[in-house]
């Protein structure tokens, strides 16, 4: 099929790009990727046959259920009920801040920032699915696999560069954001070359032939602990712990999956492990906080710039439980009294989402993630050879989860693109084909 082809080449493309497109602009890079994900979300529809539809919405069904909650909460959003937690006098005077006519009694503050969010999300959802149909075929999700760690790989290559060189990178913003954003990029390359040392081995541990070469997988596996080791490196120089512990954490997911798989536990004890694992990482990760800081969601910030946190804990506290609306932070920091263009971003990803959806939306995003991490482990309990792909899912998953209360990295387009691939490619994997 040439389209599909087509549209195969141009998220090879994409996942090339990444490395060069984390120094553009946001909004260049977002189009470009809205862009894709619609053609190519039309020409699957027009070209998939009844048989791989049929396999496409048994492995998307769920995630595409998870992935409806926020995406229906932010249309609820835009609904004039009049309820939302910005419909108060207060708010009635920051109509004169934003130059608007006045701010609508709906629970956004501002409909067109919220769209445009709602659009942000529905995009990234389609690169995922789109990523779930292309990697369907074996060797194509082997190829996009290859792919990422490898665009990975060169963004922490060029980090570890510039701090043993002693220069930073900049994106038109600073280079604290360029420098973590990188690092962000670093952590879902170490899982990624985890999972492709897992698919050296099981390749060569499945061969039919006889091994009469048995220094065949060490090139894969040795490019695969160079990778690892490059990205590894990148979080080390940059002394900075926490996306060490979220690296760590992502990485030991992978283990212990991995390593109950092989030694024949079942899908209850490998849950049963992870249980175990969670409440050590919950306490090692409550007892490690900066407890002066009253919300959980800037408790962690990497950078704790006291300005900036004292500014993202006056907007939670004035927003209600609904939220300021989707994509509405810079508006609203903007009336909080933020200058410079770091002011006007978050502090951490967890604090936007509580701030723009509300307190309880985060925790459940939070709870929505948890349940994909177990959609891919018991996927990783089921598969056969390709166990690395769903084991990649989970790993950058739990990763991003806790990376999310540090900083805002996942506001990238470019970082955000190369986390909803690892998931596409993870649920395009999850379940084998019937011959």
């Amino acid at each position: 099929m040439p389209l599909v082809y087509a549209a195969y080449i141009g998220l090879l493309v994409l996942i090339a790009a990444i490395p060069v497109s984390l120094f553009f602009d946001n909004l260049i890079v977002a189009g470009a990727i809205q862009l894709y994900a619609a053609l190519s979300m039309v020409i699957i529809a027009l070209v998939i046959r009844p048989g791989e539809a049929r396999h496409y919405f048994k492995l998307v069904r769920v995630p595409a259920a998870l992935a409806a909650i926020p995406l229906l909460w932010m249309l609820i959003q835009l609904l004039p009920i009049g309820i939302g937690g910005l419909s108060r006098t207060i708010w009635e005077s920051a109509a004169g801040a934003l130059d608007a006519k006045r701010l609508w009694a709906s629970i956004t503050i501002d409909p067109g920032l919220t769209l445009i969010a709602v659009s942000r999300l529905a995009t990234m959802a389609g690169i995922a699915f789109v990523a779930t149909v292309l990697s369907i075929d074996r060797q194509r999700a082997k190829q996009i696999l290859l792919l990422l760690a490898s665009a990975a790989s060169v963004i922490s290559l060029a980090l570890l560069v510039s701090q043993l060189g002693g220069f930073n990178f900049k994106n038109g913003t600073n280079a604290d954001d360029t420098n973590a954003t990188m690092m962000t990029a670093g952590i879902v390359g170490i899982i990624l070359f985890a999972a492709c040392v897992i698919m050296a081995i099981e390749r060569f541990d499945r061969r039919p032939e006889p091994r009469a070469h048995s220094s065949q997988p060490l090139v894969p596996i040795g490019a695969a602990i160079a990778g690892l080791a490059i990205c590894s490196c990148t979080l080390i120089a940059g002394d900075t712990s926490h996306a060490i512990f979220a690296a760590a954490c992502g990485l030991a997911t992978v283990a212990i999956i991995y390593a109950a798989r092989r030694l024949g536990f079942g899908p209850r004890a490998g849950l049963a492990i992870g249980s175990l694992a969670v409440v050590a990482v919950a306490m090692i990760i409550w007892t490690n906080g900066n407890h002066t800081i009253g919300d959980v969601s800037l408790r962690y910030m990497t950078d704790a710039n006291n300005q900036v946190v004292t500014l993202n804990s006056r907007i939670l506290d004035a927003v209600r439980l609904t939220g300021s609306g989707a994509g509405t932070y810079p508006a609203v920091s903007t009336i909080y009294g933020a200058e410079g263009s770091s002011d006007i971003r978050p502090a951490t990803f967890a604090a936007q989402i509580a701030v723009e959806l509300g307190r309880p939306a985060l925790w459940v995003i939070v709870g929505l993630t948890c349940a994909l991490i177990v959609i891919f482990a018991r996927s990783a309990f089921s598969r056969g050879r390709d166990v690395f792909y769903p084991l990649a899912g989970a790993g950058v998953t739990v990763a991003m989860v806790l990376d999310c209360f540090t900083n805002a990295t996942l506001t990238n387009p470019a970082i955000s693109l190369l986390v909803a691939v690892t998931l596409g490619l993870g649920f395009g994997q999850s379940v084998g084909r019937n011959p």
